[in-house]
């Protein structure tokens, strides 16, 4: 019997499988490669951006998730916050001309947006025609959308026109942003171009009124108690609405992106003080449409390619969204979060950020 197992042993076939399962157990099993990653850029001067990128998730999710099911691509969310900079809202053109360089290089360079949407007005309302060109000339593979014109359009395209004791055919338009907002007079522009073009011509009449909270965007930023902050809201509507006219405003847009965080408080005390049926406008749902678009475009162009096989979708994981902070109030940009979207608390992943000065 001894004599039989040696010569089994040395025996070439059994000596060849024993040492094909050395090979299969010794081999390490390689993991299937991840799919491109496409990233959806948002930069502003803290929470705005992700009040911003959670809106646009939240309508785009259908969507993305129906792609990454057929096309070899995987979904990412990027929000940059530059805390450690805000408020924008009452810095000078020359200043913010150079922070929103920084922030459009830090989703570009650091984050590798496919997409780079300046989610913050104030940023927006220094993108002129040359600044446009440098982003053309330096980010030629990353698109880059400021969101005043979007924003203006749709904003319009909510407000009713209603007919005056005399006849008359009105519009009354409203809007909320940061006072930088307000003084470049990018929205006041953009609506009277949009209107000249619409109804202009048929003998409408449109009024606008802009206000500009002072304390709003650094009440949120750092976590300002609820009394404080209602105080602030009722203060500050209550000289929206002492402007003659403005009690009729059937549209408001909420044009920073951090105040769609005070959307429940800002409807209440129109009910409350009989301004009804107010249609508030935020922007992350605007921009969803225009990304859709562009990733609809890069399919087309061959920039996403198709799977071999189609995967289920129920077994696709939600994108996640990394939201990159550079003060020190991580926990107060939580707490944003918190509020506005409890149930997306374990899709959000936080961190400190360094932007560099371009």
């Amino acid at each position: 019997m001894l004599d039989f197992l040696k010569k089994t042993v040395r025996s070439a076939p059994f000596y060849a499988l024993v040492m094909g399962l050395a090979v299969v157990v010794a081999t390490p099993i390689m993991a299937a490669p991840q799919p491109p990653k496409y990233v959806l850029g948002f930069a502003d001067s803290g929470a705005g951006g992700l009040i911003f990128a959670v809106d646009a998730y939240r309508d785009l999710l259908p969507f993305l998730i129906s792609i990454e099911s057929k096309y070899n691509v995987q979904f990412e969310f990027n929000h940059i916050g530059d805390t450690q900079n805000a408020p924008y809202g009452q810095k000078t053109p020359e200043v913010l001309t150079g922070l929103t360089k920084n922030l459009v290089g830090y989703m570009v360079n650091d984050a590798h947006a496919d997409i780079a949407v300046i989610a913050c007005n104030t940023a927006s309302t220094v993108v002129d025609s040359t600044m446009e060109h440098y982003f053309e000339t330096e980010y030629p593979n990353s698109p880059v959308m400021p969101i005043i014109i979007k924003s203006a359009q749709t904003l319009y395209k909510r407000a009713k026109i209603v007919t005056g004791k005399d006849g008359q055919k009105e519009m009354y338009i409203g809007v909320l942003a940061t006072p930088a907002t307000v003084a470049s007079g990018q929205y006041k522009r953009a609506l009277e171009k949009i209107h000249a073009e619409q109804h202009g011509k048929e003998g409408v009449k449109m009024t606008t009124f802009f206000y500009g909270p002072k304390t709003w965007v650094y009440n949120i930023e750092h976590g300002a108690a609820k009394d404080v902050n209602q105080n602030d809201i009722n203060s500050d509507l209550a000289a929206f609405l002492a402007v003659p006219g403005a009690e009729k405003v059937s549209a408001v847009g909420l044009f920073c992106t951090h105040y769609p965080f005070f959307k429940t408080e800002i409807q209440a005390y129109f009910d409350a003080h009989g301004v009804k049926n107010v249609a508030l406008v935020p922007q992350g749902k605007i921009f969803a449409g225009k990304i859709q678009a562009k990733i609809e475009s890069d399919i087309k162009a061959g920039k996403i390619k198709k799977r071999t096989t189609a995967l289920n979708p129920k077994t696709i994981a939600h994108p996640t969204i990394y939201s990159n902070i550079s003060g020190d109030n991580l926990d107060e940009i939580k707490g944003v979060l918190q509020k506005i979207a409890p149930e997306m608390m374990g899709n959000v992943v936080f961190s400190k950020a360094v932007i560099k000065t371009l």
